[in-house]
């Protein structure tokens, strides 16, 4: 993290390069999509390893440009898995695209059903894991 322009470089290869396999596979597989699962573990049982601030500036462009050629070339949902609790990143999820969202880990902080609905229900599908309600 010390040297900001090396890890954008970085991410800016790693992305095209991701890109160009999507772009050829979904160009002949996207119209029998239904979904398409993208996975990352942001998240740790108390929180995130990386501050949402953080992942807004570094990671969330190149994931909603992934996301976005996701979306051009398909009527696929998008599932995103991630462990631990992911819950305050959930906006940034939303705004790269996601219409799924994979783990609910037993017990992860703000991994509460009531917490979710209340706050997610309308915007995005949960998957997996033992949601709890919290008392």
């Amino acid at each position: 993290m010390t040297d900001r322009s090396f890890v954008h470089i970085l991410l800016r290869k790693l992305t095209d390069y991701y890109l160009s396999l999507m772009d050829a596979y979904l160009s002949s597989a996207g119209d029998y999509m239904q979904m398409i699962e993208m996975a990352d573990d942001i998240g740790i049982q108390i929180g995130h390893v990386i501050s949402p601030k953080l992942y807004e500036e570094i990671i969330l462009p190149y994931y909603k440009e992934l996301l976005n050629l996701v979306k051009s070339k398909t009527k696929a949902k998008v599932f995103h898995h991630s462990c631990g609790s992911v819950i305050k990143m959930a906006p940034l999820l939303l705004e790269a695209g996601i219409d799924i969202l994979n783990s609910l880990q037993p017990r992860a902080y703000m991994v509460d059903s009531t917490y979710l609905k209340d706050n997610y229900g309308d915007k995005l599908s949960f998957h997996g894991g033992d949601v709890w309600k919290s008392e």
